[in-house]
C-alpha cells in the first residue's frame, strides 16, 4: 500500500509546529536591576510569566537590586517582584502585636467620632508591578522601578 503524498504533506504541515513548540527561538538570559523608591531593593524575588498564559514561568533572587535570569523563552511576559525584605521591626510599637495596635488605633477614631481613611493604595503597597516587556533576545537591562505606599517616580 503506498502513502498519499499529499496526505503526507498536509500531516508535515499540521505537526511540524508542535514538534517545533511554541515561543518561536531559543531561550535567553535577562538581567537587570530593581529599585524601591530609587533605591536598590536589597532582597526580593522576580518571576516572568507569559503573557499569552502558555508557556512557563521563569523566576530568581533578587540581590542588592541585581537579578539574573536564564532559560527565558522569547515574548511577551507579565514581571512580578515580591519583596522579601525585612520591614520595620516590633520596635514600632514595643511590646504590642501589630493587631493589637490597630485595635487601639481604632478605638482611638471611634471615641473622636471619626472613621478610619481609606487610601487609595493600602499603606505599604508596592506599585509597579504587572509591567509587560518583550523579551526578543538576551537583555542585560530590564530594569524595574517600584514604589511604596503611593509614591509616584
Amino acid at each position: 500500500m503506498r502513502a498519499n503524498p499529499l496526505l503526507a504533506g498536509l500531516a508535515t504541515l499540521v505537526l511540524l509546529p508542535l514538534v517545533a513548540g511554541c515561543g518561536g527561538g531559543k531561550d535567553v538570559a535577562v538581567r537587570g536591576k530593581v529599585t524601591l523608591n530609587g533605591s536598590p531593593l536589597e532582597q526580593g524575588y522576580i518571576t516572568l510569566y507569559p503573557e499569552d498564559g502558555h508557556g512557563t514561568a521563569v523566576g530568581g533572587p533578587v540581590n542588592k537590586g541585581e537579578y539574573h535570569l536564564d532559560n527565558v523563552a522569547p515574548g511577551k511576559k507579565r514581571v512580578q517582584v515580591q519583596l522579601t525584605e525585612q520591614g520595620p521591626s516590633s520596635g514600632a510599637n514595643p511590646g504590642r502585636s501589630r493587631t493589637d495596635a490597630n485595635e487601639q488605633r481604632l478605638k482611638g477614631l471611634k471615641n473622636k467620632g471619626r472613621r478610619p481613611s481609606t487610601p487609595s493604595q493600602p499603606q505599604g503597597a508596592v506599585s509597579g508591578n504587572n509591567r509587560i516587556v518583550e523579551v526578543t533576545g538576551s537583555m542585560d537591562d530590564l530594569n524595574i522601578e517600584l514604589t511604596r505606599g503611593g509614591k509616584a517616580r
